[in-house]
C-alpha cells in the first residue's frame, strides 16, 4: 500500500472542527482511513456515541493492514488519530455505560494483531481498544489476563520485569503525553482531564529532573511534523521516514525512562536514557546523511531551511538531554544503593554526577533555544517553549547545586558539629515569617546526622523566666505584653533578621550560641507525616496523621497535658524524635520521596534557613531558601499579617487582595490595595471560632506616600501595655524606623529597602472585613531616554518611545489561602503593547509562590 501521510493540517482542522467537511477538505481521501474519519466525525457531531465507537473499531483494520516494511509511519498516524480526533473517542471507548461488542464478535478483535511496532514496542491503538473491551480502569495486569495472547509480547515482558507499572490504568495508556505529564507531576490541560477519573497518590520523581524530560517527550510531534512537512524531501520518503522513526523511537525510550525513574528503578531508567541518546544520535546522523545535494538546497531555500534547522536542533537536544538524564539517574542509583554512608558524603558523590551532566544539559538548552519557532507547527510551539523554559530552570538549578554543594555540606556539619535552633511555626496563627513560635528544638548535626536534640517541654515560653534582656516590644505587639520576648521575635518579615533576633533572645536567656536557625511551618509537618506515615504516641494514647496533626497537637498542648508535670509541648518533642529518625534513616524510594518534599518545602518557603557564616548564608540565599525580603527595580508589594491575640484562626480565613495601579497624567502611579478577609470558622469551634485580630502591613517601594486608609478597626487603646523601665531594642531601632502617620493614624516604617504601612483588621467568625490603603509610588513612569545611539536611531526610523513598568508580588510564608488580582490603568497618553501575562494589563496570583508582572507601553 502506498504510504499516504495524513499531515498536521488535517488533524488540526479535524480537532478544531470535527466534521466530515473538514475531513474531506483537509485530508487526502485516498487514504484508507479517511472514509472512516468522515463517518466518525459525523457521529461525533450527532453525539451518537455507539455509532462513533463502532466506526473507530472499523477504522482499526485499515490502520493495521499495512506492509511490514512501513509500520512506523502508520503507527504515527494511528497515534495522531488517538490524540487529535479521539479526545471525544476516548470518552466513547472508556464509558462504562456503552454497549461494547463482545470479544468474539468485535471486528477489530479479528483484525491482524501481530503488528508490534519495532520502534515504540508499546501497545497500539488496536490493543488499547481490546483493553477497553476487557474492562475499563483496571490494572494492566488484569487486562493482560483478560486479553491473553492479544497483548504484544514486549508489553507483557515489560510487565513481568517491572511489576510497579501494574498501578497504571488503561486511561493512562490512552495518551503517551498524558502519561509523561502525570509521571512528572505537570499541570494537565483541560483536554487531559477526566471528570470521573479516580484520585491517585502522587508519584514522586527525583527532584525536578523528570519534569523537563517529560517536556521533551511532549515535543514528539514537534520533532516529527517538521520533517513530514519538508516539501524539499518529498522524493526522499524512505530517508525521511528513517529519521522520523528514529526520533519517535528516542521519544519512546525517554517516556519509558521517565516511567522507570518514577518508580525509582534507576537501573532501567539509565538503560532507557542511554538508548534514547543513542537513537537520537542515529537520527541526527541519518539526517546529515540524506542526499547531500538536496540537503544543500534545503539549507538555503527559505521554506525549508528552518525546518531542517529545527529537526537538527530537536534531535541534538533529545540526544544531549538523554545523556544528561542517564548520568543523573546513574548518580541517584549510586547514592540510593550506598546505605550507611553519611549524608554529606552522599552530597559529594551526587555533585560529581551533577558536574558531569552539566555540559550535556547546557547543550540541550542551547539547541532547544536555537529551534526556529516558525518551523514548528503552531499547535506544538507552546510545548517547545515550555520545554525550553524547563530546560533553562533545570540548568540553573544544577549550576546552583554544584556551586553550593560545599556550603550545604558545611551547613549539615561536614566534619564539624553545627548547632541549630529549629523553630516550629504554627501558621494557623500567622506571624511575619510564617507563624507563631510556640515550640522549638536545639539540635546538633555532624556529617548530616543528628547527634543530639533538646525540645523544652514548656516551649518558647520556658525561656521567659531566664531572659535577662528588658527591651520594648514593637508597638503593635504591646497588645500582649510591653516586654519583647523570645516567642515574639519574628516581628520582621525578612527571615534572616527575625532569625538573628531569635538567636539574640536565646543567648540572653542562657542558651548556648547557635550556628543558625531553621523555621518549619506546621502545615509542612502535616505533609511530612502524610509522606512517611502516621505517628503512634503510646504515652498520650494518640495516633497522629496528616489530617488530625494540627487539631490533636493543639488540643493536647492547650487542654490535655499533664498539669503537674507542666510540660505541654513535650508532645512536640515526641513527634519530632520519630520524624527526625525517619528522615535520617530513609533509603531508596523513601529517601527520594522525602527529598522531593524537602525541596518543595524550601522552594515554597515552608522551610526557611539562616546561618551566621556569611559564605554559607550567601549559598542559602542563592538557593532561595533564606526567606529574605526581595528587591525589585519597579513596583513591589508584600502583604504581611501578624495575628496578635487572634487565636488559631488564620487556617480558616481567605485573603482576597485587589491591587490597582492608576497612572496619572504626570506619570506618577497611584496604587490602591484593597484587602478583604473572610472568616469561615464557626463560633462553636474549639480553636478557630474566635475573633481574628491582625496587624496588617503592606511593604511597598521605599519613599511611597500614604494617601488614605479605610476600614481599620484598632483594638481599644486601654488593652495595650507599657513599661517605662524598658529600653529600646538596638536591632529594632536600627532596622525599622517606625512612626505614626499624622493624617491617617496608620503605622509607617522604613525597613529592608521598603516603606511599610500598617493598621488593624478584626474579623469575627462568619464575617468579612476590608482594609484599603491608597498610596503614591515615589517615581514617575517616564519614556525611555533618547540619549543612546540605538534610541536615537529608533526615533529616526519612527519607532514610538516606550516606557516600562513591573511589579513583584512577594508571598508571606505560612499563608494558605490568598488570591491577588492586579490591574494596571494607563493614562490617556500611553497604550500597553506587551505584558508578561496573556492579558495586557491584568494578572491573578494564587499565592503559593511569588509573582512577577511586566508591562511595556508606547505613546499614543
Amino acid at each position: 500500500m502506498e504510504d499516504i501521510v495524513i499531515d498536521g493540517e488535517c488533524f488540526v482542522a479535524i480537532e478544531q472542527t470535527p466534521s466530515s467537511a473538514a475531513v474531506r477538505m483537509q485530508c487526502d481521501m485516498a487514504h484508507p482511513v479517511s472514509p472512516h474519519l468522515v463517518t466518525l466525525a459525523d457521529a461525533f457531531i450527532a453525539d451518537e456515541q455507539p455509532r462513533a465507537y463502532q466506526n473507530l473499531l472499523e477504522a482499526t483494520p485499515a490502520l493495521t493492514d499495512v506492509d511490514a516494511e512501513e509500520p512506523s509511519t502508520l503507527h504515527i498516524q494511528t497515534h495522531h488519530i488517538a490524540k487529535q480526533l479521539d479526545q471525544n473517542a476516548k470518552t466513547v471507548i472508556s464509558s462504562r455505560h456503552l454497549e461494547r461488542p463482545s470479544h468474539a464478535n468485535s471486528k477489530h478483535h479479528a483484525a491482524t494483531s501481530n503488528i508490534t511496532d519495532p520502534v515504540f514496542e508499546e501497545l497500539t491503538i488496536e490493543h488499547l481498544l481490546l483493553c477497553a473491551d476487557a474492562e475499563q480502569d483496571t490494572s494492566i495486569a488484569t487486562v493482560f489476563d483478560d486479553v491473553g495472547d492479544e497483548a504484544p509480547e514486549t508489553a507483557k515482558l515489560a510487565l513481568d520485569e517491572e511489576q510497579e507499572t501494574a498501578e497504571l490504568t488503561l486511561d493512562d495508556l490512552l495518551d503517551d503525553i498524558a502519561i509523561a505529564e502525570e509521571l512528572a507531576d505537570l499541570p494537565k490541560s483541560a483536554a487531559h482531564k477526566r471528570a470521573a477519573r479516580p484520585t491517585r497518590a502522587k508519584r514522586t520523581l527525583p527532584i525536578g529532573w523528570g519534569k523537563v524530560l517529560a517536556s521533551f517527550i511532549g515535543l514528539s510531534f514537534g520533532i516529527v511534523l517538521p520533517l513530514q512537512a519538508m516539501t524539499t524531501f518529498s522524493r526522499t520518503d524512505t530517508a525521511k521516514a528513517d529519521v522520523v522513526d528514529r526520533g519517535m523511537s528516542g521519544i519512546g525510550a525517554l517516556s519509558r525512562a521517565v516511567q522507570s525513574a518514577s518508580v525509582q528503578d534507576f537501573r532501567q531508567a539509565t538503560a532507557e536514557f542511554d538508548r534514547a541518546a543513542h537513537v537520537f544520535g542515529l537520527a541526527n546522523d541519518e539526517l546529515r546523511a540524506m542526499n547531500a545535494q538536496l540537503l544543500g538546497i534545503a539549507d538555503v531555500l527559505p521554506n525549508t531551511r528552518k525546518e531542517v534547522q529545527a529537526a537538527r536542533h530537536l534531535l541534538k537536544a533529545g540526544e544531549a538531554s538523554a545523556r544528561a538524564a542517564s548520568t543523573l539517574t546513574n548518580g541517584l542509583s549510586t547514592v540510593a544503593n550506598r546505605s550507611g554512608e553519611h549524608a554529606t558524603d552522599a552530597i559529594s558523590l551526587l555533585d560529581v554526577f551533577v558536574e558531569n551532566a552539566l555540559p550535556d544539559f547546557t547543550i540541550a538548552y542551547d539547541h532547544l533555544s536555537a529551534v526556529p519557532q516558525q518551523a514548528i507547527p503552531y499547535e506544538h510551539r507552546e510545548t517547545l517553549q515550555e520545554a525550553t523554559a524547563r530546560s533553562s530552570q533545570l540548568l540553573q538549578a544544577m549550576n546552583t547545586f554544584h556551586e553550593s554543594a560545599g556550603a550545604i555540606k558545611t551547613f549539615l556539619g561536614h566534619q564539624q558539629t553545627q548547632r541549630y535552633l529549629i523553630l516550629f511555626q504554627n501558621n494557623t496563627e500567622l506571624r511575619p515569617t510564617g507563624g507563631f513560635w510556640g515550640s522549638f528544638a536545639e539540635v546538633d548535626l555532624l556529617n548530616g546526622e543528628l547527634q543530639s536534640m533538646r525540645v523544652p517541654g514548656g516551649g518558647t515560653y520556658e525561656m521567659q523566666g531566664q531572659l535577662q534582656a528588658f527591651v520594648h516590644a514593637p508597638e503593635p505587639l504591646r497588645l500582649v505584653g510591653a516586654r519583647w520576648e523570645f516567642q515574639d521575635a519574628n516581628w520582621f518579615p525578612d527571615f534572616p533578621t527575625s532569625a538573628q533576633k531569635a538567636m539574640w533572645f536565646y543567648e540572653q536567656s542562657g542558651g548556648p550560641t547557635v550556628d543558625g536557625v531553621i523555621a518549619i511551618n506546621a502545615t509542612w509537618v502535616s505533609e511530612l507525616i502524610a509522606a512517611t506515615g502516621p505517628i503512634e504516641l503510646a504515652e498520650q494514647g494518640k495516633i497522629i496523621d496528616s489530617e488530625n496533626f494540627l487539631f490533636e497537637t493543639q488540643k493536647h498542648v492547650e487542654l490535655e497535658y499533664d498539669k503537674e508535670a507542666n510540660r505541654p509541648k513535650a508532645i512536640i518533642g515526641d513527634m519530632a524524635s520519630v520524624l527526625i529518625d525517619r528522615l535520617s534513616s530513609a533509603e531508596g524510594e523513601d529517601f527520594l520521596k522525602i527529598a522531593e518534599l524537602l525541596s518543595e518545602g524550601l522552594s515554597d518557603q515552608d522551610i526557611q534557613i539562616y546561618h551566621r557564616d556569611p559564605n554559607i548564608q550567601s549559598a542559602i540565599q542563592k538557593l532561595g531558601w533564606d526567606g529574605s525580603v526581595l528587591g525589585n527595580a519597579g513596583d513591589y508589594f508584600m502583604l504581611v499579617h501578624t495575628n496578635i491575640a487572634g487565636g488559631k484562626t488564620d487556617g480558616v480565613i481567605d485573603d482576597d487582595v485587589e491591587l490597582v495601579s492608576r497612572m496619572r497624567d504626570d506619570g506618577r502611579i497611584e496604587n490602591t490595595a484593597r484587602i478583604t478577609r473572610t472568616h469561615h470558622g464557626l463560633k462553636s469551634s474549639l480553636f478557630s471560632g474566635t475573633n481574628n485580630v491582625s496587624f496588617t502591613r503592606i511593604f511597598v517601594p521605599r519613599g511611597s506616600e500614604l494617601m488614605s486608609v479605610e476600614g481599620a478597626v484598632p483594638p481599644n487603646p486601654s488593652l495595650f501595655e507599657s513599661d517605662a523601665s524598658l529600653s529600646n531594642d538596638p536591632l529594632l531601632s536600627r532596622v525599622e524606623s517606625a512612626t505614626t502617620d499624622p493624617q491617617t493614624g496608620a503605622f509607617t516604617a522604613e525597613s529592608f529597602g521598603k516603606t511599610s504601612f500598617g493598621d488593624w483588621m478584626q474579623t469575627e467568625p462568619g464575617t468579612s472585613s476590608t482594609l484599603t490603603f491608597t498610596y503614591l509610588l515615589p517615581q514617575a513612569i517616564l519614556e525611555e531616554p533618547r540619549d543612546t545611539a540605538l534610541s536615537r536611531f529608533a526615533g529616526f526610523v519612527g519607532v514610538p518611545p516606550s516606557t516600562r513598568h513591573s511589579l513583584l508580588v512577594q508571598k508571606q510564608s505560612g499563608v494558605e489561602f490568598r488570591k491577588t488580582a492586579y490591574t494596571f490603568i494607563p493614562n490617556e497618553s500611553l497604550r500597553p503593547v506587551w505584558s508578561s501575562e496573556e492579558t495586557l494589563t491584568q494578572f491573578t496570583l494564587d499565592q503559593n509562590t511569588d509573582g512577577y508582572f511586566g508591562l511595556i507601553l508606547e505613546s499614543m
